[in-house]
């Protein structure tokens, strides 16, 4: 998927490791994000970073969308914030959602999108 997309809010993709016996994907390599913070660890917010990093997420979830492609694990936990103060969504596995009916849904993302949304307005100063 990450092999897909190009969008300065999408962790980029570096490499893919292959087991050499099996041409089994083992993991990958993503670009590296320096002196990142997890958004889920942010306490207070100005509301000036609160509206930035709203666009810059809802705008990777929609470049996500508009390629045919779930993010699937929609949480504050998976946006990091660069050195320039720039949201980054990584992990890409899929896998989570409260309403299990929407799972790997484009439904399912707009609900994780919706609480990151909550999730930094309950810290805006």
């Amino acid at each position: 998927m990450l092999s897909q997309c190009a969008h300065p809010n999408i962790i980029g993709l570096a490499g893919i490791v292959e087991a050499s016996e099996s041409d089994k994907i083992e993991g990958m390599l993503t670009h590296f994000v320096s002196n990142a913070r997890v958004l889920r660890n942010v306490e207070r917010l100005s509301t000036a970073e609160c509206e930035k990093w709203t666009t810059q997420i809802s705008g990777a979830v929609r470049y996500l969308h508009g390629k045919g492609l779930i993010w699937g694990d929609v949480k504050a936990s998976n946006v990091l914030i660069d050195e320039n103060g720039n949201a980054m969504t990584i992990d890409f596995g899929g896998g989570f959602s409260d309403d299990e009916r929407n799972q790997g849904t484009v439904c399912g993302d707009l609900q994780g999108l919706e609480k990151i949304v909550s999730f930094m307005r309950m810290r805006c100063m």
